[in-house]
Parts: structure tokens; C-alpha cells; sequence
């Protein structure tokens, strides 16, 4: 199954592999866990910097 989406917290959760496309061009692709825990695209790493992240329990008030 192909599934399309520009919310990678989603895509996270429910594939197995990725491939991350700029201007229609895949820009990188791999397992979820290797984009995720390594990105090599700038495109990619800008995207995942843009996920919302709850606070680490160390840094809450």
C-alpha cells in the first residue's frame, strides 16, 4: 500500500518504509527508522524539525 501524507508523525507510526519527496523528486528514502534516527537530506531534516515535541520530563515544570 502506497500511503500519501505530510504529516510524518502519522507516517511514523504506520510504515515500515519511507521515501521523502521535494518538488516531485524523492529526496530519500529508507526505513522509518533509519530517515527518522538519521536523515541524510536537509529537506528531511527540516521536516522532522518541524514535528510538535512534548517537553523530556527532565526540563518540565
Amino acid at each position: 500500500m502506497i500511503f500519501i501524507s505530510h504529516d510524518l508523525g502519522v507516517v511514523q507510526h504506520i510504515s515500515h518504509r519511507i521515501a521523502v519527496m521535494k518538488d516531485g523528486v524523492i529526496v530519500e528514502s529508507g526505513s522509518v527508522e533509519s530517515v527518522f534516527d538519521a536523515p541524510r537530506s536537509e529537506y528531511t531534516r527540516k521536516l522532522l524539525d518541524a514535528l510538535p515535541r512534548l517537553p523530556s520530563p527532565s526540563n518540565r515544570k
